[in-house]
């Protein structure tokens, strides 16, 4: 179900049978939904994937402390997706991952 917050042709949001419709910093985006699911990928992806989750719930555990401390930074992007970000790429270049000495609350001022 799609929904409209500016009547018939305002912007919409949600799905029309095999559309996606979503706004991105301001434009209205329209895909069509994936059909099939991709294979679980070399050991390389699935590496990926895997750092990904772990820095992951550790930001969501940590989000309001990330956003004050990202925001200066962000632009007019999202703090917490430029944290993440960050934290990814020091996260995968730590020695000792196990430890949170990698992990970045703030980026700015």
């Amino acid at each position: 179900m799609a929904i409209s917050q500016q009547g018939f042709f305002g912007n919409f949001s949600g799905r029309f049978g095999n559309l996606l419709v979503y706004q991105v910093k301001g434009k209205t985006i329209v895909r069509t939904a994936p059909t099939t699911r991709k294979d679980n990928g070399t050991a390389a992806l699935k590496q990926v994937r895997n750092d990904f989750s772990r820095v992951m719930k550790i930001m969501q555990a940590v989000k309001p402390f990330i956003r004050m401390g990202f925001n200066d930074v962000a632009g007019n992007g999202s703090a917490f997706h430029s944290a993440l970000s960050a934290n990814l790429l020091v996260y995968r270049q730590a020695a000792m991952p196990d430890d949170f000495k990698w992990l970045m609350l703030s980026r700015g001022e």
